[in-house]
């Protein structure tokens, strides 16, 4: 699978989980805990800590940025 798409089953998975991490935090009032359980990343500690690590800033932070709600 590697050789296909140049990163790891494990990599794919967490980019999957977090790209639908910012989607719910920028369209949905969900607690942080909340998004972490929907996505599967664990509770809310380890979403911040794996959200930063990739994102560069805390899912707060980057929900304020860029919130946008749907009607």
């Amino acid at each position: 699978m590697r050789e296909l798409f140049s990163a790891s089953f494990r990599g794919l998975l967490l980019e999957t989980r977090l790209t639908r991490a910012k989607s719910l935090l920028s369209t949905t009032d969900l607690s942080l805990a909340e998004v972490a359980e929907a996505c599967g990343l664990g509770d809310a500690y380890r979403f911040n800590k794996i959200f930063k690590a990739r994102l560069g800033e805390p899912p707060g932070r980057w929900r304020k940025k860029r919130w946008q709600p749907e009607f």
